[in-house]
């Protein structure tokens, strides 16, 4: 069977199935079979085109950011740091009415820098004692003071405050929650569950 021109849906497989351009001699084929089969190659071509540049153009959008609404921010520090409204407006830098604006549904409008990292700060701390496991609500964090004498509050309130040293107070309230319960558990005030296993607990990398 002689070939004037193949073309190959893809270049590992051979399949006479998806050839193209017989001769007028052959006779294994009617005309409109080999018809047939071109315009369901190029179909199937296109195809392949179409989905390759729509995974490419898929890829080039840049991913969607979760915005997270400030009111829901500050509930969840009132939940998971029992912080109170005086403690969420010294750490924002905002009044207290501002705050309950906030809780109200109300975003920030014109807010500046400091404000938007302090509240990015404070998100990051709520995460990560929900992650580390710590009682809620964790009231002592933000009032545990650091080897300079500043407390976790007082950190974020004059910028200060960094992820490393949010991990590093976390690392300590984890110690803290650990020794109160062993303290507890052989005064027979509480039982310690079996589970319970300091190695389990996340410890940050830079203070292993």
């Amino acid at each position: 069977m002689k070939l004037l021109s193949q073309t190959a849906v893809c270049p590992n497989y051979y399949d006479p199935l998806y050839t193209v351009g017989f001769s007028a001699g052959d006779d294994c084929e009617s005309e409109r079979e080999r018809i047939v089969r071109a315009v369901g190659q190029l179909v199937f071509q296109q195809f392949l085109e179409m989905s390759i540049r729509n995974a490419v153009e898929m890829d080039a959008k840049p991913a969607k950011l979760e915005v997270v609404p400030t009111s829901q921010i500050l509930e969840e520090s009132r939940r998971v740091l029992g912080a109170s409204i005086s403690d969420l407006a010294q750490m924002l830098g905002v009044s207290r009415p501002t705050i309950y604006s906030y809780l109200e549904g109300n975003e920030p409008s014109g807010s500046g820098k400091d404000f938007s990292g302090r509240l990015t700060l404070l998100k990051e701390v709520v995460q990560l004692v929900k992650e580390a496991h710590l009682p809620v609500p964790c009231s002592t964090l933000l009032r545990r003071k650091d080897v300079h004498g500043k407390t976790l509050k007082e950190s974020l309130s004059d910028d200060s405050l960094s992820v490393e040293s949010i991990q590093a107070f976390i690392f300590v309230e984890q110690q803290q929650v650990l020794a109160r319960r062993a303290r507890m558990s052989k005064q027979g005030q509480v039982k310690v569950p079996q589970k319970t296993d300091i190695k389990a607990i996340s410890v940050p990398v830079h203070l292993e």
